[in-house]
């Protein structure tokens, strides 16, 4: 497997771009517009791509968080809201490196983000299970679940 990098794009870039683009494949309702400054920032998943002392990022994979009301309470807090894969790159342990790095992103933040738990409202709720996360019992569409994992709040959280 190619080396990922974890990148965090500046709005308006054209990584940031690439990344509303690939998330916005797959569902045509996704935008950055409006993505509230208080969330963690998207993180990107790149690889270099190139030769001879020229390289560039190629993006690979997205994540993006949003804010809503936590299942079966009336706190809002984050859940990751997309994560998209480019085909080629499936299967390689790629979206399992952003989830666990979106996990890392909101344990870290304990007073900016002092939910318990961070949520996923997914498709695929066996990636999320391999990872540590366990399903809600919250109303879900017919192929769908809401998962959540326990954020650790130790004095070794970074």
């Amino acid at each position: 497997m190619t080396d990922i990098l974890l990148n965090y794009p500046k709005f308006n870039s054209t990584l940031m771009k690439q990344v509303e683009s690939l998330l916005s494949a797959e569902w045509t309702d996704f935008s950055f517009t409006g993505y509230h400054g208080d969330l963690p920032a998207p993180i990107a998943a790149t690889i270099e791509r190139g030769s001879s002392g020229s390289y560039e990022q190629q993006l690979v994979a997205g994540l993006a968080y949003t804010f809503f009301k936590a299942p079966n309470g009336d706190q809002d807090v984050v859940w990751v809201n997309a994560l998209a894969v480019d085909a080629a790159y499936r299967g390689q342990g790629v979206a399992s490196q952003l989830i666990q790095q979106a996990i890392i992103n909101v344990a870290s933040n304990p007073k900016q983000y002092p939910q318990s738990h961070l949520y996923v409202y997914t498709d695929v709720p066996r990636l999320y299970a391999n990872i540590g996360f366990s399903k809600v019992d919250a109303d879900a569409q017919e192929g769908h679940q809401v998962m959540a994992y326990l954020l650790p709040r130790t004095e070794h959280t970074r």
